[in-house]
């Protein structure tokens, strides 16, 4: 939470400088833009990477105490998240060592929700991205890139967004080398 509250400050604090006008004039702006939640619930139960134990939750405090308080646990790689360097390799950097002005990056979605309908393990190709470029331009250097694959509407069932076949293998969406290099 404190992450999110830094960046969002970071963010409103670059937009107001930016803007020509005065904050409650930036607040207007942003207000007509359309916004896409890319949050859920923190539940017990979620699913998550099957080795990493379930979340926990306690109450704390309750009302009668005079306020509500929870006490939450879970593994750093849980839900919808991005992988710091060091996630896979020893040494690199982690989330706190990157700063926040270098988390405030143009976004490019590429949308491939029909190859993912028609292949759950399919791998966003370096075709998609050049398909991308074709309608939008060129990406951006230094662009976050996602791929859109729509499996969120699985969620919160463990089962559909392992999706595991008769052996217990999984299958979904990921990344080519071609395209990660």
């Amino acid at each position: 939470a404190n992450q999110h509250f830094r960046l969002t400050s970071v963010v409103l604090l670059f937009l107001a400088r930016v803007h020509a006008g005065s904050l409650y004039g930036l607040h207007t702006e942003l207000n007509r833009l359309d916004w896409v939640d890319l949050t859920h619930n923190f539940e017990q139960g979620i699913p998550h990477f099957p080795l990493l134990p379930d979340e926990s939750r306690e109450v704390l405090f309750t009302y009668s105490d005079g306020f509500f308080v929870e006490y939450f646990c879970h593994a750093g790689q849980w839900g919808t998240h991005c992988d710091p360097p060091n996630h896979f390799h020893e040494g690199l950097r982690s989330v706190s060592d990157i700063s926040v002005k270098e988390q405030f990056l143009p976004l490019v979605v590429i949308n491939v929700v029909a190859q993912v309908e028609h292949d759950p393990d399919y791998q966003i190709r370096m075709k998609d991205v050049e398909d991308w470029e074709e309608k939008n331009g060129k990406v951006p250097e230094g662009s976050f890139v996602i791929m859109r694959t729509d499996w969120h509407k699985r969620w919160p069932d463990q089962a559909a967004m392992a999706n595991a076949d008769n052996s217990g293998i999984s299958h979904y969406p990921g990344w080519s080398q071609e395209v990660l290099t």
